[in-house]
């Protein structure tokens, strides 16, 4: 009975591990998974399988060609295809092109024709320059020989800029410039201003000459002539003609720029100033300056005049406007001069006004009418 009892308890082990077995193996049932080898292949395997045929070179993932910039291609897993192109690797073949400018791009290859129809090149190129606005392209080793030929590297070094009124700019070659001056463009103007020890200086474009002239630049290293040409070019707006005249006529009877950088500007102002007398029948009279000066007696205004006629001036009459220290007029005066003035002379004249007077300048100063030695009488337009 004992015997019969044990051979049943194992028939029941038996089945118990059976039972056991496929109850696992119905929990674990593998999955398919496809898999791919390098050169192309496919086949259908389960996962447990997986490991196996990654050690022969198989991924889960198919295999896809990658080309470098050398020209080398080899297969990876497309899987890994974002830390390749991390590396520098593409998934069409590419080459290099080259602009003359100096730029670079990556091009798939077989596009690469239609970039070197529209300039690009296989190999690196530099474009260089004449001041008459040929250009060539050329190898980099040959860039010295040219340069020894009077071309150049840089744009920069043949291009002009030139500025619109609106403060536009462009960039052109030289013998390009005449044809936009004759259309309003300009050059950059150099402005100076001292600042202490310390010459400063800047391009400037010609909108905005007056602004910088606002503050303290000028077109003129030396701020003196500065003034002098501002104080001329504002007679000659004004058609103060006689006085931008005898303006420039002052400082050269003083020899202030002689043998100076400036001689040639003041010759020029001359020029254009006694031009524009004669055109204009100016005054044959030019006012220079003017101070004010108080005494115990009275306030002595003493007016400078040039004459730039080549004969005496026998008498004039010269007219002024007063201010005070506000700025203000106080009265335009109407004065006789019956004192002659040579030719080609400057000499003051002098008005005593009251010695509670509260002048402190004059403007305006200008000859109305004039006899000259010879007994012509110049009268001012009205």
């Amino acid at each position: 009975m004992n015997r019969t009892l044990r051979h049943i308890f194992s028939i029941l082990v038996c089945v118990a591990i059976v039972f056991s077995s496929v109850s696992t193996f119905a929990a674990t049932r593998p999955t398919s998974v496809m898999i791919y080898s390098p050169e192309g292949q496919s086949a259908l395997i389960y996962d447990y399988q997986i490991s196996l045929f990654e050690k022969f070179g198989w991924s889960t993932t198919p295999f896809i060609t990658i080309y470098s910039l050398e020209g080398e291609s080899i297969c990876i897993p497309e899987g890994e295809l974002e830390t390749y192109k991390t590396l520098g690797w593409y998934t069409t073949k590419v080459t290099k092109l080259y602009s003359p400018e100096g730029e670079e791009i990556i091009v798939p290859t077989e596009g690469v024709e239609t970039y070197l129809a529209s300039g690009w090149y296989k190999v690196p190129v530099v474009r260089i320059y004449t001041r008459l606005g040929e250009t060539a392209v050329v190898y980099p080793e040959q860039v010295e020989t040219y340069k020894n030929l009077g071309w150049y590297e840089n744009p920069e070094d043949v291009l002009v800029t030139l500025y619109s009124s609106d403060g536009r700019t462009i960039s052109v070659f030289e013998n390009e410039v005449d044809s936009y001056l004759s259309v309003g463009w300009s050059f950059p103007v150099t402005m100076y201003r001292q600042n202490g020890d310390v010459l400063e200086e800047k391009s400037v474009i010609p909108s905005e000459i007056d602004s910088h002239k606002a503050e303290g630049w000028s077109i003129y290293k030396d701020a003196g002539v500065g003034k002098i040409v501002d104080l001329f070019d504002k007679y000659v707006y004004q058609g103060d003609y006689s006085e931008a005249y005898a303006l420039v006529m002052y400082y050269e009877n003083a020899n202030t720029f002689k043998g100076t950088e400036y001689e040639e500007l003041f010759a020029s102002l001359k020029v254009k100033a006694n031009d524009l007398c004669k055109a204009n029948n100016a005054a044959p009279v030019g006012f220079v300056g003017s101070t004010v000066t108080p005494t115990a007696e009275s306030v002595n205004v003493t007016i400078s005049f040039y004459n730039l006629s080549e004969q005496a001036v026998s008498s004039f009459t010269a007219q002024f406007t007063v201010h005070d220290k506000s700025g203000a007029a106080i009265g335009t005066y109407t004065a006789p001069v019956q004192i002659p003035l040579e030719a080609n002379a400057l000499r003051g004249f002098t008005w005593a006004f009251p010695a509670d007077s509260t002048i402190t300048s004059v403007s305006n100063a200008r000859v109305t009418d004039a006899v000259l030695a010879d007994g012509t009488v110049w009268t001012k337009a009205e």
